[in-house]
Parts: structure tokens; sequence; C-alpha cells
């Protein structure tokens, strides 16, 4: 027995041609790509395209742990992520990442760089809070009045009688 395929029906519109672009010169040859030598980033270059390669990669990596890093320190020889005494999983898991790491570090230099990861034993400067600081602390009683004198406290209160109430600021 013997089977006939038949044509399947066209249902795009044919394909129209249009004049060749005029030629213009030749450009210059130069070496092909594999051979010529990478142009090598600047150290901010280097390091903000060292970091969007890490982003691009694995986002979760970059917002995990080299964002919690205290500093990433980038030059031609080396990068240095540098983590606080406190942040011990960040470090280890850039520590695991450490040979990925360097891949992405050749591929953006066109070059080994090796990567290190540290602890600094400085911590960074501490923000006064505000209980450090010289404001003047409202006292209890005048925290009542305050309160007492918006609408929601009151509506609170009518719902819920109470005889004594303490007032924190929060």
């Amino acid at each position: 027995v013997r089977r006939t395929v038949a044509p399947e029906p066209r249902t795009s519109a044919p394909e129209l041609r249009t004049a060749p672009e005029p030629r213009t010169a030749p450009e210059p040859r130069t070496a092909p790509e594999h051979l010529s030598a990478p142009v090598a980033p600047s150290a901010p270059d280097l390091k903000d395209s060292f970091l969007a390669q890490v982003k691009a990669a694995k986002m979760f990596f970059y917002s995990t742990v080299v964002a919690q890093a205290y500093r990433v320190d980038v030059t031609p020889a080396r990068i240095t992520f540098t983590f606080l005494p406190n942040q011990r999983v960040p470090k280890e898991q850039c520590e695991q990442s450490r040979v990925w790491l360097e891949g992405i570090a050749e591929k953006v230099a066109g070059r080994k760089i090796p990567v290190a990861v540290t602890v600094t034993e400085q911590m960074p400067p501490q923000t006064a809070s505000v209980a450090e600081t010289d404001i003047p602390r409202a006292t209890e009683d005048d925290l009542r009045r305050e309160a007492l004198t918006d609408p929601g406290v009151q509506a609170l209160f009518e719902i819920f009688p109470v005889e004594k109430s303490k007032i924190e600021e929060v």
C-alpha cells in the first residue's frame, strides 16, 4: 500500500525581494576576536562590570550575600569581599562561591583575578539612637493628655472603659 502526503496549503504572504544595498568600501582587517587581547577595564569600571555580571547571573546570591558585604574592594590584582564578624553565613556562602566568582572576574577582566573573602575587626560607626540624643522626652501626663484628645483613643475608651491606663510613647 502506497501512501501519499498532500502538500500543506500556504498561509503566509509571498516573500518580497528588495534591491541589494550598494557596497561600501571594505573595512580594515583586524585580528580575529579570539586572538586579540581584551582591553582590561579600569578599577571602577571593573567593579561595576563584575557586580553587574554577578547580579545578572544569580540575583538571589547578589541580594543575600554580595549586598550584605561590609565592603567589596576591586583592583586589577584582586577582588576582596569583607564581612563584619557577625556576618558568618554570608561570609561562608561567599567562600563557597569563590571559584564561581573568580570565573566571572576572569570573564569581565579577560584574565584570572583571585577572589578573597575576609572578616574585618572594625565595626561600622554606630549612629546615635533617639534615646541617646538630647531630645526632651514628654512626661507621662503630657502623653496622656495628647492621647486622650485623639478621637480614636476616645472611641476605644467608650467601648472598653478602663479606670487606669498607662500611656507610653512608641
